[in-house]
Protein backbone atom coordinates (compact mmCIF):
# COMPACT_ATOMS: atom_id res chain seq x y z
CA UNK A 1 0.00 0.00 0.00
CA UNK A 2 1.32 3.16 -1.27
CA UNK A 3 1.18 6.68 0.59
CA UNK A 4 1.39 9.68 -1.10
CA UNK A 5 3.11 12.92 0.17
CA UNK A 6 -0.25 14.66 0.58
CA UNK A 7 -1.70 11.82 3.16
CA UNK A 8 1.60 11.82 5.10
CA UNK A 9 1.32 15.70 5.43
CA UNK A 10 -2.31 15.50 6.54
CA UNK A 11 -1.82 12.42 8.60
CA UNK A 12 1.71 14.78 10.19
CA UNK A 13 -1.04 17.76 10.78
CA UNK A 14 -3.73 15.89 12.24
CA UNK A 15 -1.08 14.49 14.63
CA UNK A 16 0.08 17.77 15.38
CA UNK A 17 -3.99 19.24 15.89
CA UNK A 18 -4.31 15.79 18.73
CA UNK A 19 -1.47 17.56 20.74
CA UNK A 20 -2.17 20.61 20.27
CA UNK A 21 -5.52 20.50 21.28
CA UNK A 22 -4.58 17.75 24.11
CA UNK A 23 -3.00 21.11 24.98
CA UNK A 24 -5.70 23.48 24.48
CA UNK A 25 -8.14 21.38 26.59
CA UNK A 26 -5.84 20.72 29.59
CA UNK A 27 -4.89 24.72 29.55
CA UNK A 28 -8.77 25.27 29.34
CA UNK A 29 -10.10 23.03 32.04
CA UNK A 30 -7.49 24.01 34.15
CA UNK A 31 -8.18 27.75 33.51
CA UNK A 32 -12.09 27.22 34.32
CA UNK A 33 -11.16 25.10 37.08
CA UNK A 34 -8.97 27.61 38.89
CA UNK A 35 -11.51 30.42 38.35
CA UNK A 36 -14.22 28.61 39.88
CA UNK A 37 -12.11 27.89 42.89
CA UNK A 38 -10.47 31.41 42.95
CA UNK A 39 -13.78 33.02 42.56
CA UNK A 40 -16.36 31.22 43.99
CA UNK A 41 -19.32 33.11 43.80
CA UNK A 42 -18.62 34.28 40.26
CA UNK A 43 -21.17 32.60 37.69
CA UNK A 44 -20.33 29.72 35.79
CA UNK A 45 -20.60 31.94 32.45
CA UNK A 46 -18.64 34.49 33.50
CA UNK A 47 -15.96 32.32 34.23
CA UNK A 48 -16.32 30.44 31.04
CA UNK A 49 -16.41 33.86 28.86
CA UNK A 50 -12.92 34.47 30.62
CA UNK A 51 -11.63 31.36 29.92
CA UNK A 52 -12.84 31.31 26.50
CA UNK A 53 -10.97 34.53 25.90
CA UNK A 54 -7.94 33.40 27.44
CA UNK A 55 -7.71 29.95 25.79
CA UNK A 56 -8.65 31.68 22.34
CA UNK A 57 -5.73 33.88 22.70
CA UNK A 58 -3.33 30.97 23.17
CA UNK A 59 -5.19 28.24 20.98
CA UNK A 60 -4.90 30.52 17.93
CA UNK A 61 -1.15 31.31 18.28
CA UNK A 62 -0.85 27.05 18.63
CA UNK A 63 -2.69 26.10 15.72
CA UNK A 64 -1.37 29.08 13.39
CA UNK A 65 2.36 28.34 14.67
CA UNK A 66 2.55 24.44 15.16
CA UNK A 67 -0.19 23.21 13.54
CA UNK A 68 -1.11 24.70 10.46
CA UNK A 69 1.90 26.44 9.50
CA UNK A 70 -0.16 29.38 7.92
CA UNK A 71 1.06 31.85 6.12
CA UNK A 72 -2.06 33.41 5.32
CA UNK A 73 -2.99 36.94 5.56
CA UNK A 74 -2.71 37.27 9.86
CA UNK A 75 -5.84 39.49 10.17
CA UNK A 76 -8.33 37.75 7.82
CA UNK A 77 -6.96 34.47 9.17
CA UNK A 78 -7.60 35.53 13.25
CA UNK A 79 -11.02 37.25 12.06
CA UNK A 80 -11.93 33.66 10.66
CA UNK A 81 -10.42 31.70 13.84
CA UNK A 82 -12.58 34.33 15.97
CA UNK A 83 -15.93 33.67 14.00
CA UNK A 84 -15.37 30.38 14.10
CA UNK A 85 -14.37 30.52 18.09
CA UNK A 86 -17.26 32.71 19.13
CA UNK A 87 -19.90 29.98 17.15
CA UNK A 88 -17.73 27.51 19.86
CA UNK A 89 -18.72 29.97 22.31
CA UNK A 90 -22.57 30.36 21.54
CA UNK A 91 -22.76 26.21 21.41
CA UNK A 92 -20.77 25.86 24.42
CA UNK A 93 -23.06 28.27 26.44
CA UNK A 94 -25.96 27.24 25.15
CA UNK A 95 -24.86 23.25 25.94
CA UNK A 96 -23.88 24.27 29.64
CA UNK A 97 -26.79 26.03 30.49
CA UNK A 98 -29.02 23.16 29.03
CA UNK A 99 -26.81 20.31 30.78
CA UNK A 100 -26.82 21.87 34.01
CA UNK A 101 -29.96 21.93 34.19
CA UNK A 102 -31.34 18.54 32.94
CA UNK A 103 -28.72 16.47 34.08
CA UNK A 104 -27.18 15.11 37.57
CA UNK A 105 -23.77 15.65 35.98
CA UNK A 106 -20.92 17.95 38.00
CA UNK A 107 -20.31 21.49 36.30
CA UNK A 108 -16.88 20.04 35.11
CA UNK A 109 -17.88 16.66 33.94
CA UNK A 110 -20.51 18.67 31.80
CA UNK A 111 -17.53 21.24 30.42
CA UNK A 112 -15.22 18.38 29.78
CA UNK A 113 -17.82 16.56 27.35
CA UNK A 114 -18.98 19.96 25.38
CA UNK A 115 -14.89 20.44 24.97
CA UNK A 116 -14.72 16.95 23.50
CA UNK A 117 -17.65 17.91 21.22
CA UNK A 118 -16.10 21.17 20.18
CA UNK A 119 -12.67 19.74 19.70
CA UNK A 120 -13.95 17.76 16.96
CA UNK A 121 -15.90 20.40 15.63
CA UNK A 122 -13.36 23.02 15.39
CA UNK A 123 -10.71 20.45 14.19
CA UNK A 124 -13.49 20.24 10.55
CA UNK A 125 -13.36 23.99 10.55
CA UNK A 126 -9.71 24.72 11.03
CA UNK A 127 -8.88 21.85 8.70
CA UNK A 128 -11.41 23.04 6.22
CA UNK A 129 -11.90 26.59 6.03
CA UNK A 130 -9.98 28.64 8.32
CA UNK A 131 -6.16 27.10 7.96
CA UNK A 132 -6.88 25.54 4.59
CA UNK A 133 -3.99 25.89 2.52
CA UNK A 134 -4.81 27.28 -1.57
CA UNK A 135 -3.43 23.96 -3.39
Amino acid sequence: MSISINNMVTIAKSRRYVLVGVWNTIFSLTIFQILIYCYPNLHHQVVLLITFLMANCQSHFMQRRIVWESKKNYFVELTQFLSGSVFSYIVNVAALALLTRTTTFKLMEIQFFITIFLLVFSYLLHSRIIFRSKN
